[in-house]
């Protein structure tokens, strides 16, 4: 990263050159968040902390991070550009489970024609699960998503030999030894 942070350009192993001056890097990472607490990876930030708490938290992090590692360069070239995320809001986190869910739910009727109806109990099922998973972010979110729709969606589809033109009307999830399970009438 070096070379296209100091020259804005990056040569490959065969020589050939790709070009960075028309471009916006953004690198992502979980930088400061953990620290080595007497070997142990502990995390330092939480969701109660306020943001600037988490902000100087996590760039404190990040900085030590690059000079224990004998990596100050790469700090120094990225400079003040570290921009820390908060973690996501109730509010944003119900709109990604929504979007996440509806955009299966389409996906379905596009290719399959079966169509996904869901009761309010299973929208708020679901909400309850995604709230009590802030920590995870947005994929926290898409993981919830995916134990407490998709798979067991899949497994009903699947199981009951649904067929084009179907209509799936989801009115509960049951959880038994952590795997949910869907309830269709």
């Amino acid at each position: 990263f070096l070379q296209i942070l100091e020259d804005g350009r990056m040569t490959d192993g065969q020589g050939n050159t790709v070009y960075f001056s028309e471009s916006l890097i953004v690198f992502t990472s979980n930088l400061g968040i953990y620290k080595d607490i007497g070997g142990v990876k502990t995390r330092v930030v939480d969701i109660n902390m306020p943001y600037e708490q988490v902000e100087s938290t996590v760039t404190e992090g990040i900085q030590d991070y690059f000079h224990q590692k004998g990596k100050p360069e790469v700090l120094n070239r990225i400079g003040k550009n570290l921009i820390v995320f908060n973690f996501i809001q109730p509010d944003a986190a119900k709109e990604i489970m929504k979007s996440q869910i509806n955009k299966i739910c389409g996906k379905i009727k596009e290719t399959k024609a079966i169509t996904i109806q869901l009761s309010e109990n299973v929208w708020k099922k679901i909400e309850e699960k995604v709230l009590g998973n802030l920590e995870e972010g947005g994929r926290g979110v898409g993981n919830v998503v995916e134990e407490y729709f998709i798979t067991p969606l899949s497994n009903y589809v699947f199981d009951k030999h649904i067929e084009k033109g179907s209509v799936v009307q989801i009115i509960d999830i049951s959880e038994t030894d952590g795997i949910a399970k869907l309830i269709c009438g």
